[in-house]
């Protein structure tokens, strides 16, 4: 049966009035973080108005008149506070260049005091149209009582700022249409002695924000089959047993990742029979994709050119391959890479993107196609790519070819340089993208993102990501990050929590949306969960809990606004 895409969150911009609860196309997280109230309005914050138009000079200024018309003035902050109100009783809001997410400037609050900031617009809003505000926002651990709001003389609504925003999120209120078209919006800043909160780029939108389908948000689904076949079994929202690629396309994915390996099962071959016979291979992989096309998903097949698992350190040749010289070993790659690509054509599955090879910084097909140290040898590991794309061009011309690597920042960059110079075939720059291997922030892989494309060109797609709701797991044995003594969540701060995963993804998906060329976010693994037999060292980083229930981290991959 075929599914069309579906727009699950396009009912949240739908007719919202500040007399109930009114959802939200980014974070609204849970059903208690956009709060509406009618009745008079009021606040903890005195009227004393502070301000000024250089940003943290204190300077006192007459209040600013109500612009007469919906546009926000200075809604960067670049200008300091020129055109805002501020409201305070203790504390104080300034404006720095330190860490804003849009231009150099942003709005920050933070004292050695308890404290309670008003920083507002008065606005007049057309009477017959909906809008949307929102804006970019940080947090300390312990945040307060901060959040967005609009607000007429008879109510309000508002959405919470988290705590722990260590990387920045997008918040929004959508669908306002509220009794009055004077109003008053801006932010709430609240919070204990030495909590902070860091605003930038607000917005308020005549209508809903654009919904973009082409945006392609999924992850790993290569255990599929062969978790069903083990029993293993997910429900959906209300507990109900279903089958996983229910729960995924309801949740807005529309992207399907498959590892493919030459011949995984092997017995008498290592490392191929550490796999069990029958999975990973392109068999399985065929009926995979085509059960995910059913619903609608894209297709990311991953060439690992082995019979095992291949990344940096390690890159295994199939074993049907052992002993060809490096002109036999091209002519297989072509002729295996063409075979894989004719059968997915005439199943009717060709893939949308293809990479060749998994983690091929140092190459692949050792030693043949090994990188070493400082390029030596991409040459030989050029040669073999280019037969894979070879095949890709000829049979499926409109399959995207990608390279897929790890270890961001400058080691990135030199191989792509090695790249430009062999005049390698490809469209997209695959990247691995883990707060706990990187050590990096959401803010920092945007710029290793945003630096890929200045440096190529190209368009860019993460292939793999994850981040953990948990510490632990049943079995007691350790999880993947224990057992390699990472910091769970590097040097973030959402938490290991199934709120942290979600705030993680949604600051993911919303940033590196912002950034043209970039096509996609893949999630690894989404869906492995724990069993005898096939015990999972990802399960703390699965969209499902330890009984096949959905995270609400399944939630951010409705995140497809721009």
């Amino acid at each position: 049966m075929s599914r069309p895409h579906r727009e699950p969150h396009l009912a949240l911009l739908a007719a919202a009035s500040l007399v109930s609860c009114v959802g939200s196309p980014d974070f609204a997280g849970s059903n208690d973080s956009v709060v509406t109230s009618t009745g008079k309005s009021s606040s903890n914050v005195s009227s004393t108005t502070t301000g000024g138009g250089s940003g943290g000079d204190g300077g006192a200024s007459a209040e600013p008149d109500p612009v007469g018309d919906d546009t926000l003035v200075n809604p960067s902050f670049e200008a300091g506070l020129d055109g805002w109100r501020v409201r305070a009783d203790a504390g104080g809001v300034f404006v720095e260049s330190l860490d804003a997410y849009r231009g150099e400037r942003h709005l920050a609050s933070r004292t050695t005091e308890a404290y309670a900031v008003e920083v507002t617009q008065d606005l007049v809003l057309r009477p017959d149209a909906r809008y949307t505000l929102r804006g970019w926002f940080k947090s300390s651990v312990v945040a307060g009582a901060s959040y967005l709001f609009l607000r007429t003389t008879e109510s309000e609504t508002r959405v919470a700022v988290p705590g722990g925003l260590s990387s920045s999120l997008r918040l929004t209120l959508a669908g306002l249409k509220p009794a009055s078209t004077e109003v008053t919006l801006g932010v709430h800043l609240e919070g204990p002695a030495d909590s902070w909160v860091k605003v930038d780029a607000l917005e308020l939108l005549n209508g809903s924000p654009e919904w973009d389908d082409a945006f392609l948000l999924g992850g790993d689904l290569s255990f599929r089959r062969q978790l069903d076949d083990l029993g293993v079994e997910f429900v959906d929202r209300a507990g109900n047993p279903t089958e996983v690629l229910e729960v995924l396309s309801d949740s807005g994915f529309n992207l399907a990742r498959f590892r493919l390996h030459n011949d995984p099962g092997s017995p008498d071959h290592y490392p191929s029979n550490q796999f069990p016979p029958g999975y990973q291979n392109l068999d399985d992989t065929l009926a995979n994709a085509e059960r995910c096309s059913e619903f609608g998903l894209e297709l990311l097949v991953s060439f690992h050119y082995s019979d095992y698992w291949t990344n940096p350190g390690q890159q295994y040749k199939p074993y049907r391959w052992e002993e060809l010289d490096v002109t036999e070993l091209e002519a297989a790659v072509y002729e295996y890479t063409k075979g894989t690509l004719e059968a997915f054509r005439d199943q009717g599955t060709p893939p949308h993107l293809v990479s060749l090879g998994n983690e091929t910084n140092a190459g692949i097909l050792w030693p043949e196609g090994q990188i070493a140290a400082g390029g030596a040898n991409f040459d030989g590991f050029a040669r073999l790519f280019m037969a894979g794309a070879r095949a890709v061009r000829e049979v499926a011309p409109e399959t995207l070819i990608a390279v897929h690597l790890s270890e961001p920042g400058s080691a990135l960059y030199e191989w792509l340089g090695w790249a430009e110079q062999a005049a390698l075939d490809y469209d997209v720059v695959g990247v691995s993208l883990y707060p706990f291997w990187s050590n990096l922030r959401v803010d920092e892989m945007r710029k290793v993102v945003e630096r890929s494309i200045e440096l190529t060109g190209k368009q860019v797609i993460v292939v793999e990501t994850g981040f953990p709701w948990s510490l632990e797991r049943p079995s007691g044995f350790p999880t993947m990050i224990a057992s390699n003594d990472l910091e769970p969540q590097g040097l973030e701060t959402f938490g290991v929590s199934p709120r942290g995963q979600e705030l993680f993804l949604r600051s993911l998906f919303q940033q590196l949306h912002e950034i043209d060329g970039v096509i996609g976010v893949s999630y690894w693994d989404p869906i492995w969960l724990d069993t005898p037999a096939l015990p999972s060292n990802v399960p703390d980083t699965a969209l499902f809990d330890w009984d096949g229930a959905p995270l609400r981290a399944l939630d951010a991959f409705h995140e497809k606004y721009r």
